[in-house]
């Protein structure tokens, strides 16, 4: 079991082994080659920088530096999703030193684990399609809850102003209500004061007027029993003026025992209107005591009232304010539900894409159980063998890229900061001509081989025709410059070859 788990890991190890130790033959074989070479200069170039000016250009503070040529590399990795499945390698076709075109059978794969890695990818969509049905109902459900929730919340809001204004009517009325009880009985307390502080023994029931009229009958018996020679207790009294009509006697005795009966019935009268009036002094003595006492009772229930109703109504208002504050809310509250289902749709949209992808791309690489390159070129490196096994990331096979050229050039630490990856850059090859190119790499490590000799690895790439070219050839670089600046700079005429992008040192010498 030990020896099976480094078999799966040592391919993906060698493969980026001998890719590293291939840059590194690589760049000690354009190393030495510079160094062999690096002191032959294009004439050309050097009189171009003795010049001085291209273009207003002062061509001296130019940053140079020789290198050499080195031929683009291409990899080909197994390129599908990380599979449980085994993928066995039963044959390779092809071997270090071919050179193969496009879509060329590299390897073929065992049936077995083929028709395995198939249903495993074809497993793992259906179950990310039923996730995503899933979340598809999940969704819809979570915008229907969101919906009520905001619509229940805003009908909250919009009722709360007839709730708040109903709050506030009831707080008035029962302030009013309130206020009123005290209104009234201050009126009754000052009505009944002023009946007890005010009461005479008459001005009440109207007693003083019997009080004049019994007076003013007596007085007139007396002058008419004087006058008529009759003593006051000779007249009888009778129960009722009636009953005084029916005495015997002659007109004067009749007259006078009918007003003697009056003065007796008036008397009565009298003294029961001097009876309602102690009675209604006594009355209004205890309406006032009853009055007071309840006086009291309205002005605690009328403070209690105002205190409430400042109370009351902050409460309603602040009822009031939060189901507005809801209503705002809401809307914040509905988006961001629907936005996390939305989320959780898209991730199972994404995931069941991707299943989808990893199944096509299976398909396309090695669906049919033979994996072919992708690019054409004479091999260099094959990193797999039968009985291997090929994981995703593999580096199955390396080879050179004859339409890819780039010089690698050494820059001193004090011009490193003038150039800049994407800069323009002017090329010169011995034997070949002069090329445009462009900055690709600076490499942020610095080489040294003293405290005051550092440089930086630097790339360029060059563009154009460069099927002649091939890989160690010495290259001089100005950086910064290109070959229409060298075309107007004074005296530099171009030929036909170099308005082409290839320029041999014959043609461009002064």
């Amino acid at each position: 079991m030990e020896e099976k788990e480094k078999t799966k890991v040592s391919p993906k190890k060698i493969t980026m082994i001998l890719v590293i130790v291939l840059i590194i033959i690589l760049a000690t074989g354009s190393g030495a080659y510079y160094f062999l070479f690096a002191e032959k200069q294009d004439a050309s170039l050097q009189e171009m920088m003795a010049h001085g000016n291209a273009n207003g250009r002062d061509m001296g503070n130019l940053v140079t530096s020789t290198g050499v040529t080195v031929i683009g590399i291409d990899s080909q990795e197994f390129d599908v999703a990380e599979l449980d499945t085994e993928l066995e390698i039963e044959e390779v076709y092809l071997s270090s030193g071919d050179v193969v075109e496009k879509d060329t059978p590299i390897l073929k794969l065992t049936d077995e684990c083929v028709e395995d890695a198939r249903k495993e990818l074809t497993d793992e969509l259906t179950t990310a399609d039923l996730n995503y049905r899933k979340e598809v109902i999940a969704y819809q459900n979570a915008v229907i809850v969101a919906q009520y929730t905001y619509d229940s919340t805003v009908l909250e809001a919009d009722q709360a102003e007839a709730v708040y204004n109903e709050a506030i009517a009831k707080e008035d009325r029962t302030l009013a209500d309130a206020q009123k009880k005290v209104d009234d009985s201050l009126e009754d307390v000052a009505a009944y004061t002023k009946q007890v502080e005010n009461f005479s023994d008459y001005n009440t029931s109207g007693a003083n007027e019997y009080e004049n009229q019994y007076d003013a009958l007596q007085d007139l018996f007396d002058e008419l029993c004087d006058a008529w020679g009759y003593s006051h207790g000779s007249i009888p009294t009778q129960k009722s003026f009636a009953d005084a009509q029916k005495i015997n006697g002659d007109d004067k005795y009749k007259t006078l025992v009918k007003l003697k009966t009056l003065i007796y019935t008036t008397d009565e009268t009298f003294v029961d209107k001097y009876q309602e009036s102690i009675d209604s002094k006594t009355d209004a003595e205890a309406a006032l005591v009853t009055e007071q006492a309840a006086l009291v009772d309205y002005q605690a229930a009328l403070e209690k009232a105002q205190a409430d109703y400042q109370t009351n109504c902050l409460a309603a208002k602040q009822t009031y304010d939060m189901a507005l504050a809801k209503k705002d809310q809401a809307k914040s509250d509905y988006d961001t539900a629907v936005k996390k289902a939305q989320d959780a749709l898209d991730t199972a949209q994404d995931a069941k894409d991707d299943t989808q992808d990893d199944l096509a791309d299976f398909e396309a690489s090695v669906g049919d159980g033979t994996l072919y390159t992708k690019g054409a070129g004479e091999i260099i490196m094959l990193t797999v063998e039968a009985g291997d096994e090929l994981t995703d990331g593999t580096v199955v096979l390396a080879f050179a890229d004859t339409e890819t050229m780039t010089v690698s050039v050494s820059v001193a630490q004090a011009d490193i900061a003038k150039i800049y990856v994407g800069e323009e850059a002017l090329v010169s090859i011995s034997d070949q001509g002069t090329f445009d190119g462009a900055i690709t790499e600076i490499n942020p490590d610095s080489n040294s081989d003293s405290r005051t000799n550092i440089t930086y690895a630097v790339e360029v790439t060059l563009s154009g025709d460069v099927s002649k070219l091939t890989a160690n050839q010495t290259a001089q670089v100005v950086f910064g410059m290109t070959s229409d600046d060298r075309m107007q700079e004074p005296g530099g005429q171009a030929s036909e070859a170099e308005q082409e992008g290839g320029i041999t040192d014959e043609t461009t010498s002064h």
